[in-house]
């Protein structure tokens, strides 16, 4: 997991695409979600617990998936979402 704060900042599915092109393949993220803010531990670190239960984020124009047969990121839809949870909520 990997976790950055930018305040006032937006992110693009290009931007996400960009930053990942330098990594060796499935080393990136399968899945971005843009939030305010992240809840850290005493150490500033994100803390993990909190992140695993929020799960997949809802569709929407803050969460991008990674498209493996386009090497590029795209919005993650409701039915994108939908198949990489395998039918969980």
């Amino acid at each position: 997991m990997s976790a950055v704060t930018v305040a006032g900042a937006t992110v693009t599915a290009a931007d996400l695409s960009e930053a990942v092109a330098v990594l060796p393949v499935g080393a990136g993220p399968d899945v971005v979600h843009v939030v305010p803010d992240l809840p850290l531990s005493a150490v500033y670190r994100p803390t993990l617990g909190e992140l695993r239960e929020a799960g997949l984020p809802k569709a929407g124009r803050n969460a991008w998936y990674f498209d493996a047969a386009s090497g590029q990121f795209k919005r993650l839809t409701a039915a994108v979402r939908a198949e990489l949870a395998g039918g969980r909520q």
